[in-house]
C-alpha cells in the first residue's frame, strides 16, 4: 500500500517470480502472526518494519559507496 492507502502494483518478470517462490519455499520463516502475508520477515517470524529497511539501506549505502540510496 502506498500513500493515501492506495494499492501499488509492480510488474515483475518470470525470473524474479521463480526467485521469490524459491525464497518463500526454502528460506523464509513462517509468520508468527496468523493470516499475515508479508514477504520479508525477521528470523523470528515478525514482519520487517520500514525502519529496518531504512537501516539496511543506510548500511548498504555506506559499505558500497553509493551516496544516494533511499526508499
Amino acid at each position: 500500500m502506498g500513500k493515501g492507502s492506495k494499492e501499488r502494483i509492480a510488474p515483475i518478470g518470470k525470473y524474479v517470480q521463480i526467485t521469490l517462490w524459491a525464497y518463500v519455499d526454502k528460506v523464509r520463516t513462517e509468520s508468527i502472526i496468523p493470516d499475515y502475508n508479508n514477504l520479508c520477515l525477521t528470523s523470528d517470524g515478525k514482519p520487517i518494519t520500514v525502519n529496518t529497511i531504512k537501516l539496511l539501506l543506510s548500511r548498504l549505502s555506506k559499505s558500497s559507496g553509493v551516496e544516494r540510496l533511499s526508499l
